[in-house]
């Protein structure tokens, strides 16, 4: 079982750290998962210079303990995911499901097309930082 939305948006910080907004978990993979908190956590800037995301994502990837397998399968599968989310929201647009195509209208459509652009530019980048 996955929470698949992990991330800042959805971490409550206080006394105790907890994850909030479980209405999207469902059965999925580990990697899908990471994926998303990934990028959410250290690439969901597209104004970020790549070599400071890179920095970031070796921290966050690092903080998991990621396996060589997993760190090495991780740069290609937050490209798939952040264009899953940009899929979700341009698909929820175009027949109104809510709340989705709200986001979409607000800017959030826009904002997962450039993080999907940044994430699958600097796969390189991303792989790198992890293998140090």
């Amino acid at each position: 079982m996955c929470h698949n939305d992990l991330a800042p948006w959805n971490l409550i910080i206080g006394e105790r750290w907890v994850f909030i907004d479980w209405d999207a978990a469902a059965p999925s993979t580990r990697l899908w998962d990471l994926a998303y908190a990934a990028q959410s956590f250290t690439l969901n800037d597209p104004s970020h210079s790549p070599h400071a995301a890179a920095r970031n994502l070796a921290a966050f990837v690092d903080g998991y303990s990621a396996d060589k397998a997993t760190r090495t399968a991780l740069p290609a599968e937050m490209g798939r995911r952040a264009a899953a989310m940009h899929a979700l929201l341009e698909d929820a647009a175009s027949a109104g499901r809510e709340p989705w195509a709200s986001m979409h209208v607000n800017g959030h459509g826009a904002h997962w097309a450039a993080a999907t652009r940044v994430v699958k530019a600097h796969q390189d980048a991303w792989r790198n930082a992890m293998a140090n």
